[in-house]
């Protein structure tokens, strides 16, 4: 998984009330994390920005 999302789910379990965060990192220790460069942070940007054209689409469809 991405560091960046890595990090947001570790970020967010810590802000929680009753937050675990080593239960969390135990939760998430399936998966192997990588570093974020300056051409996938772009295709991510991209998929995002594709995604949310369907959204607004498929919205405007509903009314």
């Amino acid at each position: 998984m991405p560091v960046p999302a890595y990090a947001g789910a570790l970020v967010g379990e810590g802000t929680l009330p009753n937050g675990d965060v080593d239960g969390a990192r135990a939760d998430l220790s399936w998966g192997k994390t990588y570093a974020v460069d300056e051409r996938m942070a772009v295709t991510a940007g991209e998929i995002a920005d594709e995604s949310n054209r369907e959204d607004r689409i498929w919205m405007a469809s509903m009314h």
